[in-house]
């Protein structure tokens, strides 16, 4: 479930790049929360909820992390908060936090089906996220917060929950403005800054998976499942991570407890390396060839 999450999330956050922009940054945060801000999310946020979804019990373990995926120089969770607001243009917040499943049609995306989204609440033994966002609207910078849960669906109801601010037709609509910034500092999101764009993304009560040798099965350290994590990055992400004369496409940053932890080159890979030179090899080889054409080119004219 970690590995298919940091797979997913990060190919919807490059998705997600400002057209003007050569670099994303992508950040990793493994945390616990101190008791204050596990109970201001145990009985104030999440005071009321479906009785399958057990707030009350895992928001009081104190031996609980959560991961928080941090994206910026990104969209944004931007466009109209509800779905029946859309006619055309951006729906980038309705896509993700309402309609579970949805095909996305944008242009060399890797993500469909909502399978990226999914893997986030697989991740989460609450089945729940908490998302931030700083996008732009008419021009300005909003900022938005709202908790979305994927609990048991019956013959009524679909199972899927949000938590936010109750609006008059009782649909729950995301904190907004200074609301919302109030809130992720409560919560304890990374700081962004006002004139950024990006999201923020808290799984809460995170799944660490299992560490297996021959003589036991294990759940993982915190630094071991930071690690794993890292690794999936590396696997998964090594071009984004590779420079070729310029910036990364993905400038990655991982922190423990909030203390970030340095990542080494991915030149530096035992198992990778050689598919690094090979890459390096046909970028200098298209690059050639390119320059060789455009002079034949210029040569005939």
């Amino acid at each position: 479930p970690l590995e298919l999450m940091i797979r997913e999330v990060v190919q919807n956050s490059w998705d997600a790049k400002l057209p003007d922009k050569e670099q994303i940054d992508f950040s990793i945060y493994l945390n616990k929360f101190d008791q204050t801000k596990a109970e201001y999310l145990k009985n104030v946020f999440f005071r009321e909820g479906p009785s399958d979804i057990d707030f009350k019990n895992k928001l009081a373990d104190k031996g609980l992390y959560h991961i928080i995926l941090l994206d910026q120089n990104t969209f944004g969770l931007s466009g109209p908060s509800r779905a029946n607001e859309i006619e055309s243009g951006e729906r980038n917040f309705v896509d993700f936090i309402r309609n579970i499943g949805s095909q996305r049609d944008i242009d060399f995306g890797g993500g469909t089906y909502g399978y990226g989204k999914s893997s986030l609440y697989g991740v989460s033994k609450l089945s729940t996220i908490i998302a931030y966002t700083n996008t732009r609207k008419d021009g300005k910078i909003i900022h938005r917060l709202i908790a979305c849960a994927l609990g048991k669906p019956d013959n009524k109801f679909t199972g899927r929950h949000w938590w936010g601010k109750k609006a008059n037709d009782d649909i729950v609509d995301p904190l907004e403005g200074d609301e919302a910034k109030i809130v992720s500092q409560q919560i304890g999101m990374p700081h962004m800054e006002d004139d950024q764009t990006g999201t923020i993304i808290m799984v809460l009560c995170s799944i660490p998976g299992n560490m297996e040798n021959e003589e036991e099965i294990r759940e993982r350290e915190p630094l071991e499942t930071l690690s794993f994590l890292s690794s999936s990055l590396y696997w998964y992400l090594w071009p984004k991570m590779m420079s070729y004369g310029e910036k990364p496409a993905i400038n990655f940053n991982v922190y423990l407890e909030n203390k970030h932890l340095e990542l080494f080159a991915p030149e530096d890979h035992p198992k990778l390396a050689h598919f690094i030179t090979a890459m390096r090899n046909y970028k200098e080889a298209v690059k050639d060839k390119k320059f060789r054409k455009s002079e034949k080119n210029w040569m005939v004219k």
